[in-house]
């Protein structure tokens, strides 16, 4: 049996995500649930927090490479905030025909 997954409308959709922040919040729980580790030597416990945040807010103490939830995907070498990737993800994935990239 599936668990079918939460529908939210655009209204919700933009009330849930209305900054570049939880955006990323949502990213880093997705790709992190149990925590950020880091994603060259997958180590939990050297990961350190950078104070400034922008455009790598971690840094692995082991590998000594600074890394952000944007590494190893399509949005990594992108400019697009994260807040504007989620909301082409969420249009694509709720369009009942699909959507073009020119409505996106």
């Amino acid at each position: 049996m599936s668990i079918k997954p939460e529908f939210i409308s655009l209204y919700q959709f933009f009330q849930r995500f209305d900054t570049e922040e939880k955006a990323t919040e949502f990213y880093e729980m997705q790709r992190w649930p149990t925590g950020t580790r880091c994603l060259y030597c997958n180590q939990k416990n050297r990961v350190i927090v950078v104070k400034n945040k922008k455009p790598m807010p971690y840094h692995c103490g082991a590998y000594r490479k600074y890394f952000s939830v944007k590494i190893g995907t399509i949005m990594e070498s992108s400019r697009i905030p994260l807040k504007t990737w989620l909301l082409a993800t969420y249009m694509m994935t709720t369009a009942r025909k699909g959507i073009s990239s020119c409505q996106i």
